[in-house]
């Protein structure tokens, strides 16, 4: 393509939609590094079970639903449990939380649906952890709470 020639613009569906392809790609190949699962793991209290909500025990976000930061990425804690355990999500899919607890991570609770059933049913963000304690504070509980690495 000569330098002279101007550029075609893209649409805001185009932008978005290669925005998306090109952070898939990078997530992907993130999640892939065995320091990241071990990470990601570390972060999940898993000893109710493989029937029990697995809660998040690090940063939470407003809506209720853990974050973690890989790279220059902030990553819903759900969505990771996702890609780890079943591989990437579906384009124009999201992961819905059956329980419908947003801090629980156990990929037996989570499926795969459209956005319009994510809403279906949904409850207030939930503003205690586990323990009862606000979530938007510091909990020693669940600072301290045993965890599998896996």
């Amino acid at each position: 393509m000569d330098r002279s020639t101007p550029r075609p613009e893209r649409t805001e569906e185009e932008r978005a939609a290669a925005y998306q392809k090109m952070r898939r790609g990078v997530i992907t190949n993130e999640l892939a590094r065995p320091l990241i699962r071990r990470r990601f793991w570390s972060k999940i209290d898993n000893t109710g079970g493989p029937d029990a909500c697995w809660p998040w025990l690090a940063a939470i976000g407003h809506s209720g639903a853990g974050q973690l930061t890989v790279g220059r990425y902030m990553l819903s804690a759900h969505r990771v449990a996702w890609e780890l355990t079943h591989g990437p999500i579906p384009a124009g899919q999201v992961v819905i939380h059956a329980c419908g607890k947003a801090w629980c991570c156990n990929p037996a609770h989570l499926k795969i649906g459209p956005l319009s059933d994510a809403h279906v049913g949904r409850r207030k963000p939930i503003d205690a952890c586990p323990h009862g304690r606000d979530r938007r504070r510091y909990c020693g509980a669940c600072a301290t709470a045993p965890t599998v690495t896996g």
